[in-house]
């Protein structure tokens, strides 16, 4: 995990999607808790599992509370949608070869597994941004 971002890794299941030409993924929970997330630590000794928490219950109301991890993963598919657009207009010829090549190897080297250590959230928004400007021309 990136230490300029902690919810990097979660981004980038929209990223490796992509790479690898799958269209869905299976979360195996979203509101797994164990104990009581407000009064119990994750860690060692504990039941919680941060990975299958993308939302916590509102400690009044019980209405769901989105985690950061489920907004980075929120922005990964974001980025998927993306990824997306800009590889079907290099198709009909409205990226320039040289930029599309360019962005393609950023997008293959971020999206490969394996590599959620050496991305950080910037270069993710970079290439975001490279890509929207090319996509609103």
């Amino acid at each position: 995990m990136a230490a300029t971002h902690p919810s990097v890794h979660q981004r980038l299941i929209g990223w490796n999607l992509f790479a690898y030409g799958l269209t869905g993924y299976y979360f195996w929970a979203a509101n797994y808790w164990g104990d009581d997330p407000w009064s119990v630590p994750s860690g060692p000794g504990s039941s919680i599992r941060r990975g299958g928490t993308l939302y916590y219950p509102h400690p009044r109301t019980g209405m769901p509370l989105p985690t950061l991890r489920w907004e980075a993963c929120r922005r990964g598919f974001q980025d998927y949608q993306y990824l997306v657009q800009f590889t079907e207009a290099h198709r009909q010829g409205k990226i320039p070869p040289q930029r599309y090549a360019k962005i393609a190897r950023r997008i293959d080297q971020y999206g490969k597994f394996g590599r959620w250590d050496q991305v950080k959230w910037g270069d993710l928004e970079d290439v975001r941004a490279q890509i929207g400007v090319l996509l609103s021309k």
